[in-house]
């Protein structure tokens, strides 16, 4: 179910390195209406959530693998995907969403959605951190269902240029008699350390999908000796014109 996000998306400046907490007060409608409001992603201590960049584009470098569905095929676990039975088969490259939120990566990883058609295939992929291509890793796809595979690449993706510009490309190898390989999706998963005067996005957020909202009210409260709010962006919510949003007051001191 698609989350949406309420009127504030709250623009907030991280000025010590110790977070208290953000509490917030749901609109004053019944459970039935709004099944969950909250602050999304939530800031906790000196680390941001983990953040999920999956793969933006497909620039065609090479592509010896075969393609389903819709370009650049990696970006969601749907129906489109590459897949290969040959040997030594090549296809790249594939690049990611940009981190949303600033900070100092202390754990990154390769994540790969893959299936093989039976035992004892590997998938060898190499990443690009903006100026040299990484060792080739091997995944040995071990299912014959569609299973996320993780390849820790902390030490090559180290800073958040290199995350910015990370690609990855994929090599069949083919260990035994040739089998079908697919990947359904690649992402990267990255943990990062808030840095002090780093500017974070914290979103006010509800899993309503109804169409009969017209107005609502929240408040939000957090340690302003940690944070302060330094902007407001409308959601999308409520959309239709006319809006009329009142966008309330904040209190950083």
């Amino acid at each position: 179910m698609k989350k949406k996000k309420l009127v504030w998306i709250f623009i907030i400046t991280l000025i010590l390195s110790v977070f208290g907490g953000l509490n917030l007060n749901p609109p004053m409608v019944s459970a039935a209406d709004y099944p969950s409001v909250y602050v999304n992603p939530a800031i906790n201590m000196n680390y941001t959530p983990p953040e999920l960049l999956y793969v933006d584009a497909f620039n065609l470098n090479v592509s010896d693998w075969t393609t389903n569905g819709t370009s650049p095929f990696l970006d969601a676990n749907d129906t489109s995907m590459i897949y290969t039975s040959s040997d030594e088969d090549l296809i790249g490259n594939f690049t990611f969403s940009n981190l949303t939120n600033p900070g100092t990566p202390t754990s990154v990883s390769l994540d790969v959605l893959v299936m093989q058609e039976d035992a004892g295939e590997w998938l060898k992929a190499e990443i690009w951190n903006g100026s040299d291509w990484s060792l080739m890793h091997e995944y040995k796809p071990l299912n014959t269902v569609f299973t996320w595979e993780t390849w820790n690449v902390t030490s090559i993706l180290d800073t958040s240029d290199k995350i910015n510009s990370a690609e990855v490309r994929f090599t069949y190898d083919k260990a035994g008699s040739s089998q079908l390989v697919y990947v359904d999706a690649a992402r990267l998963n990255v943990t990062a350390a808030v840095g002090v005067g780093s500017n974070y996005i914290a979103s006010i957020m509800t899993d309503y999908t109804g169409s009969d909202l017209w107005s609502y009210q929240f408040s939000l409260s957090f340690n302003p000796d940690t944070l302060h709010v330094t902007g407001v962006e409308n959601g999308d919510v409520i959309i239709d014109s006319p809006v009329t949003e009142f966008s309330g007051t904040w209190n950083s001191s």
